[in-house]
């Protein structure tokens, strides 16, 4: 699995992202759980003691349950990046493939455009150009959603992925 603290996570493939992700969550509730009982049992063992906040020990433990627990929220904000990260290469996954259906569509919409038309081929033309804007949006609701928080090599591919977006709609509405 990944590292989720690499600085390379966004080169990782999805598998090894997912499988550094399950194993932070575990390891997360593993401490979360820890740290609970760990709390519980010195808030009873103070109780107990009738310990005053001031003592040196009992500051030393809660500097040092802080400690943990702010180590644990960086892990939590780490595993969150790397869930983003995921629903984001799977979006670009998914949008590559969208956009290539869209530019099969636009493709047929160009060649439509350039034959004769006859009453029977203005009514298929208007389909696909329907279909070729459908296809369009279908592929832009795909990607728009990731493209705003991508890290910096997806926020590319994604940039790219509009790019090709509009200018397949722009041939469309040109064709039209």
């Amino acid at each position: 699995p990944a590292d989720l603290g690499s600085g390379d996570l966004e080169g990782q493939s999805v598998e090894n992202i997912e499988a550094a992700i399950e194993k932070g969550k575990a390891g997360l509730a593993e401490a979360t759980t820890c740290m609970n009982e760990a709390k519980k049992v010195f808030s009873e063992k103070q109780r107990q003691a009738r310990s005053h906040q001031k003592d040196v020990t009992t500051n030393n433990i809660n500097t040092r349950l802080n400690a943990a627990n702010d180590k644990l929220a960086k892990v939590r904000a780490l595993v969150s990046t790397a869930e983003k990260l995921v629903r984001t290469k799977k979006a670009m996954a998914s949008g590559e493939e969208k956009m290539k259906e869209a530019e099969e569509v636009v493709a047929t919409v160009k060649a439509a455009a350039s034959s004769k038309f006859t009453v029977e081929s203005v009514k298929t033309f208007t389909e696909t150009c329907t279909t070729a804007f459908n296809a369009i949006k279908s592929a832009a609701g795909i990607i728009q959603p990731h493209i705003g928080g991508a890290p910096p090599k997806a926020h590319e591919v994604l940039k790219a992925l509009l790019e090709r977006k509009a200018a397949a709609q722009k041939a469309v509405e040109v064709a039209k």
